[in-house]
């Protein structure tokens, strides 16, 4: 896996002065290994610091450290063992005896003991490599041109011709406040915050998501999500505010019917100005029962279909302004420029910047990715690093539709794009039209939307069902 290529590099070269950094396996040391050299030559002992912490950054004392190495592709170990014994203060500790016998791929692994067990981090390095020089020279114009298109500089703004306040300030700071409104949830625990964490690239950080109830999927980050064309992993949704609104009466997720998602929302006075401002007139709630919607219980739909057919289409309509809020927000947490994207405006203007320019294995790594042998931009292009399609590759524990249940469930969506309370002409409905005039058995079980690559060392585990965790 290439996963080092976008955000944050995983994959570190020690070819000049430089500190290697990040958490064990199990986040519970914060992990620092200082080069105190070049590491050009083999056979030769590197002088070298460990600085080791906890997962706060405070200082900590371990029972016993070790460093082991190796060269996965040989099967080589290192000739020499390290020692680290000598306690420098401030949680640093001298390294000794640390030499590499070969030129090329290395792995330090540096394993750490205290009360609680054993834990470790692996460290990747380069020994024995030349200066990278004008990486420039590495890529072919046609490389360079073919680079250009998954920068963020060809990304064009989102837009739903569905959302007329997609990009309204005054909806974005109303779906700021919904977002992270746990009130939107039936124990008033849960919201759109709990899964997507800002911290955590707006994920959650484990296998599978847990609302009120554990979830069977992974969840995905929501940076740039107004960039796709389908929502969810199997592409159930066909806009963001549709989307947005499909968890807060999810039984497993926010578990809040309909009518008391209205009831809340209009007794908050912030929400009902912005409706008003907005949207227009407040819809009467003259007829408005409490735990009544389409989609729970039976008593629950019972109670909705007890309401006037005028009154369930203007609370439906609230109902998806209030997702059209969300998706402002939502669409205002965009993509950032990172290392890749001012690595390829280098190699676009030759400016060299140390800042920017990769390492040899990232320079190799990167050159793979975009090799047409290799087919990663097959599924993995543009901007996002995804093609918005669905594939089958068999990570799913046990076998389920995917996509096939996700196409005929975005078909009879009534918050759909031909629905009644999308604003726009059924004709300007191109992916919906295009998707109706298959038939659903057409689409592969199984398959799920290809995810991005942006942002990919912060959003871990991956797979949309969370299968890998590194």
């Amino acid at each position: 896996m290439v996963f080092f290529l976008i955000g944050v590099s995983l994959t570190l070269s020690a070819t000049e002065r430089e500190e290697l950094k990040s958490y064990t396996k199990n986040n519970r040391f914060l992990v620092t290994l200082e080069i105190h050299q070049p590491v050009q030559q083999i056979n030769t002992e590197i002088p070298a610091v460990l600085v080791i912490k906890d997962k706060d950054g405070k200082t900590v004392r371990p029972r016993k450290i070790t460093i082991s190495g190796g060269m996965e592709s040989h099967g080589h170990g290192l000739s020499t063992k390290p020692s680290v014994d000598k306690f420098l203060g401030d949680g640093r500790w001298q390294v000794s005896g640390l030499e590499f016998s070969m030129r090329g791929p290395w792995q330090l692994t540096v394993q750490i003991l205290d009360a609680q067990g054993w834990d470790y981090i692996r460290f990747d390095m380069s020994v024995g490599e030349p200066d990278e020089g004008d990486a420039s020279s590495t890529f072919s114009k046609r490389d360079i041109k073919l680079l250009k298109t998954l920068t963020i500089a060809s990304l064009p703004p989102s837009k739903d011709d569905t959302n007329p306040v997609l990009h309204n300030v005054l909806a974005a700071t109303a779906g700021l406040q919904l977002f992270f409104d746990e009130n939107l949830s039936k124990n008033h625990k849960v919201s759109c915050g709990t899964c997507h964490k800002p911290e955590l690239s707006f994920t959650d950080g484990k296998e599978l998501g847990e609302g009120i109830k554990p979830l069977s999927a992974n969840v995905p980050t929501i940076i740039g999500a107004a960039h796709q064309r389908w929502f969810y992993s199997d592409g159930r949704r066909d806009s963001l505010w549709s989307q947005s609104i499909t968890p807060i009466e999810a039984p497993e997720e926010m578990d809040l019917p309909r009518s008391d998602v209205l009831r809340y929302f209009f007794s908050v006075s912030e929400y009902r100005d912005t409706y008003r401002k907005l949207f227009g007139n407040l819809p009467n709630l003259t007829h408005l029962k409490r735990n009544a919607t389409p989609m729970g219980s039976s008593e629950e739909k019972r109670l909705w279909k007890q309401m006037p057919v005028k009154s369930r289409r203007a609370y439906n309509q609230a109902f998806a302004n209030i997702g059209r809020l969300l998706a402002a927000y939502i669409a205002s947490i965009e993509i950032s420029p990172t290392r890749f994207d001012r690595f390829v405006q280098s190699l676009q203007s030759k400016q060299k910047s140390k800042e920017v320019i990769y390492s040899n294995q990232e320079i190799l790594g990167l050159k793979t990715f975009i090799n047409s042998k290799n087919r990663c931009l097959s599924c993995h292009n543009g901007p996002t690093f995804s093609n918005k399609q669905f594939h089958n590759i068999g990570t799913r524990r046990p076998a389920d539709l995917g996509r096939q249940a996700g196409a005929q469930a975005v078909l009879i969506d009534p918050f759909n794009c031909q629905g009644r309370y999308s604003g726009v002409s059924r004709d300007k409905c191109y992916n919906l039209k295009h998707l109706a005039s298959f038939n659903a058995t057409y689409y592969s079980a199984g398959g799920y939307k290809t995810p991005t690559l942006r942002n990919i060392s912060s959003t871990a585990p991956y797979m949309h069902d969370g299968s890998l965790q590194d």
